[in-house]
């Protein structure tokens, strides 16, 4: 069923739409959670096995804070993108530029300021 509404912003809502992009947006982030952990699973087994346990442990005294740093950036890069798609809707391409800018370059920060760690 395509039920198609009007919302006070000017925004036409798309519910088939909004359902297939849901679903998609799922699939790769639960993908993307699963080889993260891996990843971790993997290098713990590795680190704990080649180095020793004491370069184990330093990894995993990191971890919160490389995951707060992680959830951080996921909030600045959702807070600009809910914005950029707002702009997308309405037609203001000056907007969604600026938006995405933005998005783009807290991203890129967090990301590598959560790589840099001792």
């Amino acid at each position: 069923m395509n039920r198609e509404r009007q919302t006070e912003t000017g925004l036409t809502q798309n519910a088939a739409f909004i359902r297939g992009a849901y679903r998609k947006a799922v699939v790769t982030g639960m993908l993307s959670i699963l080889s993260t952990n891996i990843n971790v699973f993997v290098d713990g087994i590795l680190l704990g096995n080649r180095i020793g346990e004491d370069a184990l442990a330093a990894i995993n005294l990191s971890m919160p804070v490389y995951w707060v740093l992680c959830v951080v950036g996921s909030f600045f890069a959702a807070g600009t993108e809910i914005p950029a798609a707002r702009a997308i809707g309405v037609g203001d391409a000056t907007r969604r530029d600026a938006f995405s800018a933005r998005g783009s370059t807290l991203r890129w920060w967090f990301h590598w300021s959560s790589h840099s760690l001792p």
